[in-house]
């Protein structure tokens, strides 16, 4: 019964996914055999970030965070996946793995379209892929904005996020604690700014215990406050 439900879906919303809501009905019926419906519960993860993305994604119901890194701090949220947006796209046309992790916001519905049945069928209907560009130009354009928006952000929100990447990319994990392996200096060519504001904004993260300091190295002593300062800053 579940999958004559899936497929029931599958034939009313396969639509309803931006890049190929345009497309004719026989394009849309080539392109049913090679794609999965996913059902996730509130927080369930999608894809991982460095995960291979050997399929295209679009969402129907629900919306997913996309999410900077693994950490399960929601101050990490980058964006929001919605109904009708896909995303994947730099998996099946340009062979890398996923920048980002996206984790279900709410209980939500989600198409995913082989990449071997998407590429069959663009093959077989080569003006369908004006409309596959211009959404591929559409997040283009989104990620640039949200870099730009990263890039205007006050030091020392700039500096919370690079913290949490550094804890998860280059630290070694111990509990709520990490060592991150950077001096200062470092640091501060990272964010483009000087010593004295790196250490001004330092001794601000210090006072709230969130790391300690040492001949050529920084601590973090819980991550999970310093993920609740971000989350505080970015609060509306």
């Amino acid at each position: 019964m579940a999958d004559d439900a899936d497929a029931a879906l599958l034939r009313r919303n396969i639509g309803a996914v931006r890049f190929c809501n345009a497309w004719p009905p026989e394009a849309l019926a080539a392109l049913r055999p090679g794609t999965e419906v996913i059902r996730l519960s509130r927080g369930q993860t999608l894809v991982a970030r460095n995960q291979a993305m050997n399929g295209l994604y679009g969402v129907i119901a629900g919306a997913l965070e996309v999410r900077l890194g693994r950490l399960s701090s929601r101050s990490q949220v980058r964006m929001l996946a919605r109904s009708g947006e896909a995303f994947g796209f730099i998996g099946v046309f340009g062979g890398y793995s996923s920048p980002h992790t996206y984790i279900a916001k709410e209980p939500s519905i989600v198409l995913r379209f082989s990449k071997a049945g998407l590429l069959k069928v663009l093959h077989r209907y080569p003006e369908l892929w004006l409309g596959v560009v211009r959404e591929m130009a559409s997040h283009q354009v989104i990620t640039l904005a949200a870099a730009e928006a990263d890039n205007l952000a006050g030091v020392r929100v700039r500096m919370i996020r690079t913290l949490l990447s550094l804890a998860e990319s280059r630290g070694r994990r111990a509990a709520d604690e990490v060592e991150l392996g950077i001096t200062q200096d470092s640091l501060g060519a990272m964010l483009l700014v000087s010593r004295q504001s790196v250490n001004t904004e330092l001794r601000w993260l210090k006072e709230r215990g969130v790391l300690t300091t040492g001949y050529r190295h920084i601590r973090l002593t819980s991550i999970r406050k310093l993920s609740a300062l971000l989350a505080e800053y970015l609060a509306p």
